[in-house]
């Protein structure tokens, strides 16, 4: 009994300790980010540091980006970028895009 007991005590504090060990996802910084951004009002792709001018429209995971800064989204609605704010290439608008 104090064989099994013992056992699964260990075995039990290993797995909490393993757990206990695993990294968290770090968020991408704003200069490794790939996304679309608006920069004092022109729309540039930004991929390792770099920023583009963009001269086409693109698809990040189901919404429309255009070289004018309008986004339409999978749901129909439509939104345009204000100076700082980018679209991830997951889709998502962020405001904080280290201008």
């Amino acid at each position: 009994m104090k064989k099994t007991l013992c056992s699964f005590l260990a075995i039990a504090l290993l797995s909490a300790y393993s757990f206990a060990q695993q990294a968290t996802p770090k968020k991408e910084s704003a200069k490794t980010m790939e996304c679309c951004a608006m920069k004092n009002g022109k729309m540039v792709c930004m991929k390792n540091g770099k920023a583009t001018p963009m001269d086409h429209e693109m698809t990040m995971n189901g919404m429309t980006v255009m070289p004018d800064g309008t986004c339409k989204m999978k749901n129909g609605k439509t939104m345009k970028l204000k100076n700082g704010q980018c679209c991830d290439k997951d889709g998502k608008i962020h405001s904080d895009c280290g201008e």
